[in-house]
């Protein structure tokens, strides 16, 4: 029994003194905290609250932002500034009235010359004067705007490369029938484009005159076909200078007869 208490004392005492020596190690360990590596360097042991301090960046809620540029207007359209839908370099004459009249060629170089409904002024083009392109050496062909009522006497004359004459759609005074200017209801031949390539011309039954050089210098003009009798052909007012005219053979419904 003795034997028994001995070694029960014994084993006690051991315990205790194993506890104490691992409460003094864990001390230890809490007190020191680097260990040095086998280079020397110390190696830093970090709490998960210090490495977010560490990893996430701050901010001072201070933003920086180049400003937005100032966008630059259009400049403001001039209003006595007109666009002229057509040729330029035309001269005109103001009537005083906000239209005006083509007065002639002036420095236009077009071949194909386009008149304007208006000029730069912003005159509406209301009228061709008198010899406005008489006489006009480059000019092929000539388009008519809707808004002249008047064409002057042989403002379309003596134009030796002369093909074509068009009228534009809502013209209530003119018209062209085969690059053939006339007037709207068809009874004033007003000229015949002297450089066409055609050796025959069809005149209608209702044309009543033919405006002096409407036939001027045409060198391929052969033939006239007269849509009416010859006695009909007779009291038609054919003006001067008509040399082309009278020199082509004038075939009439009741020729032959």
């Amino acid at each position: 029994m003795r034997h028994l208490s001995a070694r029960r004392t014994l084993s006690a005492a051991l315990v205790l003194a194993l506890g104490l020596s691992l409460a003094a190690s864990c001390a230890q360990k809490q007190e020191e905290p680097e260990q040095t590596t086998g280079t020397g360097e110390a190696n830093t042991y970090l709490s998960p609250a210090t490495q977010s301090e560490q990893t996430e960046p701050t901010y001072d809620n201070t933003f920086t932002q180049a400003p937005n540029p100032i966008p630059t207007p259009n400049p403001t359209p001039d209003p006595t500034t007109i666009t002229v839908n057509g040729s330029v370099g035309l001269t005109y004459q103001s009537n005083g009235n906000g239209t005006c009249t083509l007065t002639g060629i002036g420095s236009c170089t077009d071949a194909c010359v386009v008149i304007p409904d208006q000029n730069a002024s912003g005159d509406r083009v209301t009228a061709i004067g008198e010899r406005a392109l008489y006489g006009a050496a480059s000019v092929a062909a000539v388009q008519i705007p809707a808004s002249v009522t008047s064409i002057g006497s042989l403002a379309f004359a003596a134009c030796p490369s002369l093909t074509f004459i068009s009228v534009s759609t809502g013209n209530a005074a003119f018209k062209a029938e085969g690059g053939v200017l006339y007037s709207a209801d068809g009874t004033r031949l007003i000229v015949y484009p002297a450089a066409r390539a055609d050796s025959a011309c069809r005149i209608s039954s209702a044309v009543r005159t033919i405006e002096p050089m409407a036939f001027y210098n045409c060198k391929n003009l052969r033939t006239i076909r007269y849509a009416g009798t010859q006695a009909q052909w007779a009291t038609i007012a054919i003006g001067d200078t008509n040399y082309s005219l009278n020199a082509a053979s004038i075939l009439c419904t009741d020729a032959g007869k």
